[in-house]
């Protein structure tokens, strides 16, 4: 008995769920796609009994550090942390920041201000240009 060849000549791979063959890495990202998507619509038909649902419950409740951790200057955070506006301090003005991301993409001060960007993105922080002055906007 002769067994056809796979018109794609893909096999997967049933532990790690990848595909090898002659798939081009855009074929395999949406074989890989389609796969995440509808394990996410099983999910989403599963019915969580309450049992279950005790069991997932996220509980939040705050552990006790062991006595060296607070002399090492170890605290503890909890989920809801603020950070206040004008208390991130970066290198570069925010005027400056604002101004630096036109130039060049050669100029090494554009990427010194797309730095700060990312580093205010981190808390949630916006720049945003309002009646001509430049405002932090948390998001």
């Amino acid at each position: 008995m002769s067994s056809l060849p796979d018109p794609l000549n893909k096999k997967i791979d049933q532990t790690t769920s990848s595909y090898s063959g002659s798939l081009g890495t855009k074929e395999k990202e949406t074989l890989i796609r389609q796969d995440e998507a509808s394990l996410e619509a099983v999910r989403q038909e599963i019915e969580l009994t309450p049992e279950i649902k005790k069991v997932v419950e996220i509980r939040q409740e705050e552990i006790e550090l062991p006595p060296p951790l607070p002399k090492m200057g170890v605290t503890q955070t909890g989920a809801d942390l603020s950070v206040n506006l004008s208390s991130v301090n970066l290198p570069l003005a925010d005027e400056k920041i604002l101004s630096s991301r036109k130039a060049p993409i050669t100029d090494n001060l554009r990427w010194f201000a797309e730095w700060c960007l990312k580093q205010l993105r981190k808390v949630h922080i916006k720049l945003k240009k309002e009646n001509g002055r430049i405002v932090r906007v948390k998001t």
